[in-house]
């Protein structure tokens, strides 16, 4: 069956006002739903703590591994930390497949994150549509795996509950048809000794 036609320029007009109804809502403390380079999340504002604490309200975790930060390129990582290792810089300059990084407290930049946990998880996005996102909005996204725990993660828009799609204040449209299931990230931290220890591949 031949699919309808739909004129490109209101296919851009679309993506244009998508993208303009999330920058609005994680700017004024919101809470959305989008797909990353990995799985469907929900996403806030990683240096808000009224936002912070509306996303961890909706996930009901405490536990670290569930949520991951969120940024657009090196630079904007490397405003968030204190060091950068260049064993870790140079890996994720180079490494092809979404790369997570662990780092612990006492390497990050003090207050800059409203949470309590003892190591944050970093990631450089590569998905096109959230790296353009998180450049425009300027400022890290926190994330974690759209359900109430980690243990059905959504690959697909169509298996996220109705509570979270009501819960959320921004369902992103782009990305809700996809079908094919995204790799989950490399996980890496960098030991006591600064030796890279791969903790998921």
């Amino acid at each position: 069956m031949n699919q309808p036609y739909t004129n490109p320029t209101n296919r851009a007009m679309e993506k244009i006002s998508d993208f303009e109804g999330v920058l609005r809502v994680l700017r004024n403390e919101g809470v959305v739903l989008l797909p990353t380079d990995t799985v469907w999340s929900l996403g806030c504002d990683a240096t808000d703590f009224d936002a912070v604490q509306r996303l961890l309200h909706l996930k009901d975790s405490n536990n670290p591994w569930h949520y991951e930060i969120l940024t657009a390129s090196v630079e904007m990582l490397k405003s968030s930390i204190s060091h950068l290792h260049p064993r870790l810089e140079t890996l994720l300059l180079y490494h092809e497949r979404p790369l997570s990084v662990m780092i612990e407290k006492k390497r990050l930049s003090p207050g800059y994150f409203p949470l309590e946990h003892p190591f944050l998880t970093f990631r450089i996005v590569k998905d096109d549509y959230c790296r353009t996102l998180i450049g425009e909005f300027g400022r890290p996204i926190l994330t974690t795996a759209a359900s109430p725990n980690d243990d059905e993660i959504p690959i697909a828009f169509s298996q996220i509950s109705i509570d979270l799609l009501k819960a959320a204040d921004y369902v992103v449209k782009h990305g809700q048809d996809e079908t094919e299931p995204d790799e989950l990230s490399v996980m890496v931290r960098l030991s006591d000794k600064d030796e890279l220890e791969f903790l998921r591949d």
